[in-house]
């Protein structure tokens, strides 16, 4: 036999394939380990942008929205209510043959505005108003009034006959008080026979 020829011993072998085997695994682990760390700050970089507050530029202020509540009888799903809903806003009479309404404290109505104030805290200030609280000159403190119900057909029919024509007096000058609905928008919805005539006459089922 040469003396050049290499010689290995069976045992060698097999804890150089072992080692080799090893190595492999710890390759895999690291490029494993490396592509979670790329994935968690990809992630990481993407939650700060979606995340990130625009503060109100100083001077400007917050926009304030108005929310007329009081609506009794649109409730959301207990549960998923704002934890912080004020006690002051629950709608408490509102359960039993004597309620005055029906579904419980947590309200529609109220429910938006603190959606609003909750997701935009920097930008929006939310002035809840119930129905006795609206006149043109409260509105007039508002970038914008949204009017959930707290309208016309329900101040009358709770035998407030001034209230109701003052909101209608609001409605009708939204130009300048900035309440929403507007008038004709907010009387065509109130008719239904009338809008789902109309709807069917121009071809919407």
């Amino acid at each position: 036999q040469s003396r050049t020829q290499a010689h290995t011993h069976p045992s060698s072998d097999r804890n150089s394939q072992k080692m080799a085997k090893a190595m492999k695994v710890a390759m895999k682990k690291a490029t494993a380990m490396k592509r979670k760390a790329v994935v968690k700050a990809s992630g990481a970089a993407a939650a700060s942008i979606t995340k990130k507050k625009v503060p109100v530029p100083k001077g400007l202020g917050k926009i304030r929205i108005g929310i007329i509540h009081g609506k009794v009888f649109d409730p959301v799903k207990v549960g998923t209510h704002d934890r912080n809903y004020p006690e002051k806003l629950k709608i408490k009479n509102n359960t039993g043959p004597n309620a005055a309404g029906w579904g419980g404290q947590y309200m529609a109505d109220v429910s938006t505005g603190l959606k609003i104030a909750r997701l935009q805290p920097d930008i929006f200030e939310i002035d809840f108003m119930k129905m006795d609280d609206v006149n043109p000159k409260r509105l007039a403190k508002n970038h914008l009034t949204f009017n959930f119900w707290g309208d016309m057909s329900i101040a009358i029919a709770d035998g407030k006959v001034a209230l109701g024509k003052t909101i209608m007096g609001i409605q009708k000058d939204c130009h300048n008080t900035r309440h929403y609905p507007e008038w004709n928008y907010y009387e065509w919805v109130l008719h239904k026979s009338r809008y789902m005539k109309q709807c069917i006459k121009a071809g919407i089922p």
